[in-house]
């Protein structure tokens, strides 16, 4: 073997360390995030034990229970608020999901409840940096067919900071929330580093 050829394969393997050493770094990143959406109806019974019942009011519930598992699977931290059993989630909620050890709030405004979440927290400019909506595509402002109050607020939210995603199926809702937040946690890592970088 030539010399040439020893170099190229000694700067190959090393080019291969450095992308697994990167690598192992940004998944020790976990992030913290939420999961709002349509409300369990049977409450922690749902979301601590989900079973396969025949209840119609399940499927949405059941959506955030997949997708938490997913994103803990991947090291995150994904939580429901309905796990903190607050006592005035109106207020209690706005004031802690604005701290700064929350990285994003994931919202599947399907419901009431949901819906307010995304109309009082789009009103807060802390918040509405972490806030990341997906709505099946009939619902969305730009490719869907429906068009009233809350599509033209998805709309306004969409114009000034972005995330406001559309799915067509569950496999493709999870998919697309996967992606983002191990991109997301990429990105924190970067500026992690880049902190410490400046720092020195």
């Amino acid at each position: 073997m030539s010399n040439t050829n020893r170099e190229i394969k000694r700067n190959v393997k090393t080019a291969e360390q450095l992308k697994e050493n990167l690598q192992n770094k940004i998944q020790s990143k976990s992030l913290t995030l939420f999961i709002l959406g349509k409300g369990f109806p049977k409450g922690e019974k749902c979301f601590e034990s989900c079973i396969n019942c025949p209840i119609m009011d399940c499927i949405e519930p059941k959506r955030r229970k997949e997708i938490k598992e997913k994103l803990q699977k991947l090291g995150n931290n994904a939580l429901f608020p309905e796990e903190l059993r607050l006592e005035y989630p109106a207020t209690e909620e706005l004031i802690l999901f604005q701290n700064e050890d929350i990285d994003l709030l994931i919202i599947l405004p399907e419901a009431w409840g949901s819906i307010s979440e995304f109309n009082t927290f789009s009103q807060n400019q802390k918040l509405s940096l972490k806030l990341r909506i997906f709505v099946p595509l009939k619902y969305h402002p730009l490719y869907g067919s429906n068009e009233n109050f809350l599509t033209d607020a998805y709309l306004t939210f969409l114009a000034e900071y972005g995330h406001v995603y559309y799915f067509q199926n569950d496999n493709e809702l999870i998919s697309i929330i996967t992606k983002l937040t191990e991109c997301y946690r990429r990105i924190c890592y970067l500026k992690k580093h880049r902190k410490k970088v400046r720092k020195s």
